[in-house]
This record gives C-alpha cells, sequence and structure tokens, in this order.
C-alpha cells in the first residue's frame, strides 16, 4: 500500500513513517522545507525536527497548495500536520490547521486513488480544560452509542488550536457522506514522553497520567486504521490514549471500531502504582 504522511518530520511523523515502512508499506512523507515541531514540557520542538529531514519526500507549504502528483499516489494519506500549540494564536491556527486541512482534504477528494484519509485529531477537542490547568476530575470521558461508528461527537474546545481540530473532523465527516474518501479521525492523547514519570510533580502530572499515549500505543492506532478493509463512505472518530488506569476518555469502542485493537500501555506503570 502507498501511504501519504503529511507532518513527516514531527515526532509522530518521523515514528510511523518508519514504522509503516517496516510493515512493508510505501511511504511518502509531506513537510516543511524547515519543519516546525510543537516539543513540551523538557522536550524542545528544535530537538525533535533537527531529526526530522530524512522522513521527508516532498517538501511543501499544504496552506499554499498541495502536490497533487504525489498525492494521487496515495491509498492512504495520514494528515498529522498541523500547529500542535495549544496556545496558538488565530493566524498560525487558520494556515496551518484550518486551510493547509482543507486543502489536503480537498486534494484526497480529487484522487480517485486516495480512499482513506485518516485525521490527527486530539483529546483537546472535547475537555474544555487547559491542559496548564486541567486535573482527571475536570475531564470529561467519550461517550459511545452501541450502533454508532463514532464516540460522542458533542466537543468543548479548550483553545483555537482545538477549534481547528474540530473543524477538521467536521470536514471529514462531510467529505465521507459526499464519498469522496473513508474518513477516521484519531483523537490523540498526549504522545511525546516514553516515560510519563518524568514529569511527576509537575503542573500537569494529573493530566499527563490521564491523557498519556505512548508511542507503541499511538502507532498501534494509525496501524489498525490503515489495516481496516476498505468501505466506501464509512466514518469512524476515536478516543486515543494508552489503558492508563486514570484515564477519562473512554476507549471502551476502540477494539469494535478498529478491528479488535486495544492499547496495551498504562501511565502509572512507570509511577510503581498498580
Amino acid at each position: 500500500m502507498i501511504i501519504g504522511v503529511t507532518g513527516s518530520a514531527g515526532f509522530i511523523g518521523q515514528n510511523l513513517y518508519s514504522h509503516l515502512r517496516s510493515l512493508g508499506h510505501q511511504v511518502i512523507g509531506f513537510d516543511l522545507s524547515t519543519p516546525i515541531c510543537q516539543g513540551g514540557p523538557g522536550i524542545t520542538g528544535a530537538s525533535v525536527s533537527e531529526k526530522g529531514m530524512p522522513f521527508v519526500d516532498v517538501t511543501c507549504d499544504l496552506s499554499v497548495a498541495v502536490p497533487e502528483t504525489a498525492i494521487q499516489e496515495c491509498d492512504v494519506v495520514i494528515h498529522l500536520a498541523a500547529n500542535g500549540n495549544p496556545s496558538a494564536g488565530w493566524g498560525c491556527v487558520l494556515d496551518s490547521n484550518i486551510i493547509a486541512t482543507r486543502n489536503v482534504f480537498a486534494a484526497c477528494a480529487n484522487e480517485p486513488n486516495c480512499k482513506r484519509v485518516i485525521f490527527a485529531s486530539s483529546n483537546h477537542v472535547s475537555h474544555g480544560s487547559n491542559c496548564e490547568v486541567s486535573t482527571t476530575s475536570k475531564l470529561l470521558p467519550g461517550t459511545m452509542s452501541p450502533s454508532a461508528s463514532m464516540v460522542d461527537t458533542e466537543t468543548i474546545p479548550d483553545s483555537l488550536y482545538a477549534v481547528s481540530k474540530v473543524f477538521g473532523e467536521a470536514l471529514g465527516v462531510f467529505h465521507s457522506r459526499e464519498k469522496s474518501f473513508e474518513f477516521i479521525a484519531i483523537r490523540l492523547g498526549w504522545c511525546l514522553y516514553e516515560d510519563p514519570s518524568t514529569q511527576k510533580g509537575q503542573q500537569h502530572d494529573a493530566y499527563l497520567r490521564s491523557m498519556w499515549l505512548s508511542l507503541s500505543d499511538c502507532l498501534g492506532y494509525f496501524q489498525a486504521a490503515v489495516n481496516l478493509p476498505f468501505n466506501e463512505g464509512n466514518c469512524i472518530v476515536v478516543n486515543a490514549v494508552s489503558n492508563n488506569t486514570r484515564k477519562t476518555m473512554d476507549i471502551s469502542h476502540v477494539p469494535r471500531l478498529l478491528g479488535g485493537f486495544f492499547p496495551k500501555d498504562d501511565s502509572e506503570s512507570f509511577f510503581h502504582v498498580k
């Protein structure tokens, strides 16, 4: 299978690019000529992006134009590229997250070979609290209708960044209803720290324990989304965190929607709390 990955120089992008290739897929990575990565407390974005260029096959600014000749080759496109800063202002969010997403989705809709778009959404669309002040008691779990193909779609965005992800989900649902392509949105937790206990005692400690998504589980979510049988018009939205003891996002629906996949890791194992 030929898979396009936008934002391939980012933390998830680099690892997903390598993982998909190890599974035998042909991967086409899209990113800026000078990639920009978000990073997080204790990890700078520059330390991530400086390793990213080997994972970029097509340099482009998706907010300006999408290289359609490269999109033509793709069976699946995974759209990771975005400004991931929850404090980003409207100008950055508009260009990087809204216009770029619109351009990517439009390019995919115009290419018959592109059957599925997998969108990196965010936990920030649904909990309505800024990560600087969140505690587990303030986060809202997702709910699931037994017959639905997505979590409760009520959104409570906590930032303009989150608003842009709500836009991406809505636009993807629209395209799936138009049968332009299948759409799978993955509401990612916090995937940056392989050992979340390095942030123990910090202001965001409780948030991280609940929203932690291990790299292994993150790759598993995307792999499961890629592996699903093609089904025209299919539309799926899933929460994506690890199987954390303190999780507040409902992931009970994940095996049913993603072909039996379920995350294995638990943030509490790093804190020696059972």
